[in-house]
């Protein structure tokens, strides 16, 4: 069974878990102004989440600038302990750390996309024997294939396809499932990635790796370990997305 929650039903949580705080505190107004300690904590909560709320989407935006796209699996800290190590210059040290990530949870994502997107089943088996041999440029382009095939199988619309907002054709779609805290996780499809952007505007990130250079034959160096796992990365993002879409 997938064993994490739609990102719209941790939502729905977190507003009914402050909407019972904010009981909680107009019941015990006269208790809360006495007790210090405990108006300490409260504040720290609040900062805590205004903190996730305001820079997780800036966060999600510089990772994928380098190619790689974080799951609802990671937990919340993730995002900021990467873009730290960004900031500092050291992505030599993020990338290792999501090298390590999704080589170590590698199996249970195919098993979980593999059960999301059963009538791809054998495909998705035939890229993981490519992932075992080295099989590297092979692979890739399927993967690529995957993300726009099982955004089509529920909406009929495509990732790699823009809109006339220059957005993947399949955003709106996706927009619809999420609001509020959720809109978090969107950022880096209301952005340009090196994935998606158009071939003139790749020099303008800090990874080159892009579909449409890789499927018309320009790119012949894509065919690596670290490449492959991040258009994983990618597939698992976009699987996390629009897997509630019915």
């Amino acid at each position: 069974m997938d064993n994490i929650k739609n990102i719209t039903d941790i939502s729905k949580e977190l507003s009914k878990a402050f909407g019972n705080i904010r009981k909680v505190l107009t019941e015990n107004a006269e208790l809360f102004k006495q007790n210090k300690e405990l108006q300490n904590s409260l504040s720290g909560l609040g900062k805590s989440f205004v903190r996730v709320h305001t820079e997780t989407p800036g966060n999600l935006l510089n990772i994928s600038r380098y190619g790689w796209f974080l799951d609802f699996n990671c937990e919340m800290k993730y995002s900021f302990e990467l873009n730290e190590l960004i900031e500092k210059d050291r992505y030599d040290l993020a990338e290792k750390s999501l090298i390590e990530y999704y080589t170590e949870n590698l199996k249970s994502i195919f098993q979980t996309i593999s059960k999301r997107h059963s009538n791809r089943k054998k495909i998705f088996d035939q890229i993981e024997k490519s992932y075992e041999q080295e099989f590297y440029y092979l692979a890739i382009p399927i993967i690529f294939a995957q993300i726009d095939g099982i955004c089509y199988d529920l909406t009929s619309k495509k990732f790699f396809i823009k809109n006339k907002n220059y957005l993947p054709e399949v955003y709106p779609k996706i927009k619809e499932l999420h609001n509020g805290i959720t809109d978090l996780f969107l950022t880096p499809i209301k952005n340009s990635t090196p994935f998606n952007v158009w071939e003139k505007e790749i020099n303008k990130f800090p990874f080159k790796l892009n579909r449409h250079e890789i499927l018309h034959g320009v790119d012949t160096e894509y065919g690596n370990k670290t490449n492959f796992l991040k258009s994983i990365s990618m597939l698992k993002y976009i699987s996390d997305l629009i897997i509630r879409i019915d």
